[in-house]
C-alpha cells in the first residue's frame, strides 16, 4: 500500500493514525513496496482461493482504505497481495489528485520515503546472509566519502542551540569519530549522520542547493564532508 505523494505532505493528514489502525496498515504496507514493481514486470494472477487466500477477507482491504480515505487520513492509495508468485488482489482506491478529483490510478507513482527502510534492511540483511558484506562493516569500504568522519560538538557547551541562520563555525566545532559509521550504525538509526541535530541546518542548505540532474554520485561527497551529529553508536537521533 503507498500512500498518496507523501504522508507527511498531505493535506488530508493533520494526526497520525488511530494506534488500532497502525499494525493493519503497516502489515499493507510492507508486502506491495516490494510486489508492485513486480506486477509491473506483469506477474501472473490467481484467484484468491488458488493460492489459500479469501476473496471475501481480500475485499476488506477496500473497505479499510477507503475509512481512511473519508477520514482524510490519506487522499487515496494502491495495494498488491502476492502469493506463492501470483498476484491475487491489486486496485486503486480513492483520489491521486485531491483539487482536480481525478482518481487513483495503478500505474500511479508514490515517494516511498521511510517506506524504503524495511526494504533496505532486507536487502542489506540478504547480502549478510551471502557473506558479501558484514553489518559491523565501515560504510567507507563501500562509499569512501564518509571515511575519517568528524563529529559536530556546540561551540559553547550546554548554550542555547544558536539560530540555524548562524554560521557553522559559530554553531559547533569538531573534533574526530570514535569509529567510521558503520552498516549496522545506519540500519539501527545510531549513525548521527543527519539526524536534524546541531548540523541541521547545513543539510538543509545541501537539500536545497541541489539541482535537478545531481546524481548519487554528485550528493554523497557534499554529504560525507559534513559532520555527524554526535559519536556514531552513542544515541538516536531526537523523537
Amino acid at each position: 500500500m503507498f500512500l498518496d505523494a507523501e504522508v507527511a505532505q498531505n493535506p488530508y493528514r493533520d494526526e497520525r493514525l488511530p494506534r488500532e489502525d497502525r499494525a493493519e496498515m503497516f502489515r499493507l504496507l510492507i508486502l506491495p513496496a516490494i510486489a508492485l514493481p513486480l506486477a509491473a514486470a506483469s506477474l501472473p494472477t490467481a484467484k484468491p482461493e488458488e493460492v489459500g487466500l479469501s476473496s471475501e477477507r481480500l475485499g476488506r482491504i477496500h473497505e479499510m482504505v477507503m475509512r481512511h480515505v473519508e477520514a482524510r487520513d490519506i487522499s487515496g492509495a494502491v495495494t498488491i497481495v502476492a502469493r506463492r508468485g501470483r498476484v491475487v488482489h491489486f486496485e486503486a482506491h480513492g483520489l491521486m489528485d485531491i483539487e482536480a478529483r481525478k482518481p487513483m490510478t495503478k500505474d500511479a507513482l508514490f515517494r516511498l520515503a521511510s517506506s524504503s527502510k524495511p526494504v533496505t534492511a532486507a536487502a542489506i540483511l540478504m547480502l549478510m546472509e551471502e557473506g558479501k558484506l558484514k553489518l559491523t562493516d565501515p560504510v567507507a569500504r563501500y562509499i569512501p566519502e564518509f571515511k575519517n568522519s568528524k563529529v559536530a560538538l556546540e561551540t559553547v557547551r550546554g548554550a542555547v542551540p544558536m539560530s540555524d541562520q548562524a554560521s557553522a563555525a559559530d554553531r559547533y566545532y569538531q573534533v574526530p569519530a570514535s569509529h567510521d559509521i558503520t552498516i549496522i550504525d545506519l540500519l539501527t538509526h545510531t549513525s548521527g549522520l543527519a539526524t536534524g541535530g546541531i548540523t541541521n541546518a547545513d543539510v538543509q542548505g545541501l537539500l536545497k542547493a541541489r539541482m535537478p540532474t545531481d546524481t548519487l554520485a554528485d550528493f554523497i561527497p557534499r554529504l560525507g564532508a559534513l559532520p555527524l551529529d554526535f559519536q556514531p553508536g552513542t544515541q538516536s537521533p531526537p523523537g
